[in-house]
């Protein structure tokens, strides 16, 4: 009992000497770097353009596929933000002229997705069989395994359990 009553005291002793540094706000990040729209678009348009090349140079595509390549590039850009990012003009609508408005962007982002999609079966077609299968390892890793919808993301039948291993839905 008296060994616990020891502990008990030190930990509370602990406690009281660790709460002011708990009760400072936190420094910022001196790592974190704050940048304006315009630094992040250039930056993002550098990651876009080094992750281009990398893919070109992991598929080894001959000056013929260029012009396919360009195009399924292209249709991964993204469209400038729209007008319903402005808050106030929410705010004014009626609930059916933000259903409306909803609807003009899910019909706005199903063209660009068919268009991508479109884009990346003729580029697709441009590969050696090769390149393909290069290709869709690379969609197989981008996409199946740790990283965004993979096993600890949001992937659904992806995600891990102590009843079921990759891959595998749980309690299946």
């Amino acid at each position: 009992m008296r060994q616990y009553r020891t502990y008990c005291t030190l930990t509370m002793g602990l406690a009281l000497l660790a709460a002011p540094a708990l009760a400072q706000s936190p420094s910022p990040d001196p790592g974190r770097h704050h940048h304006d729209a315009a630094d992040w678009r250039q930056h993002m348009e550098q990651r876009r353009a080094a992750r281009a090349q990398d893919l070109k140079t992991i598929l080894a595509l001959r000056p013929d596929q260029d012009a396919a390549f360009a195009a399924y590039q292209a249709s991964m850009t993204r469209s400038p933000k729209g007008d319903y990012r402005d808050r106030e003009a929410w705010k004014t609508m009626t609930t059916p002229q933000r259903l409306d408005a909803a609807l003009t962007r899910l019909s706005e982002r199903e063209a660009r997705m068919r268009a991508h999609a479109e884009a990346t079966k003729a580029f697709y077609a441009a590969l050696s069989p090769k390149q393909q299968e290069v290709f869709d390892a690379l969609g197989r890793l981008h996409h199946g395994g740790m990283g965004r919808g993979g096993w600890h993301g949001r992937g659904g039948e992806r995600r891990w359990s102590k009843d079921a291993g990759p891959g595998q839905t749980a309690g299946a």
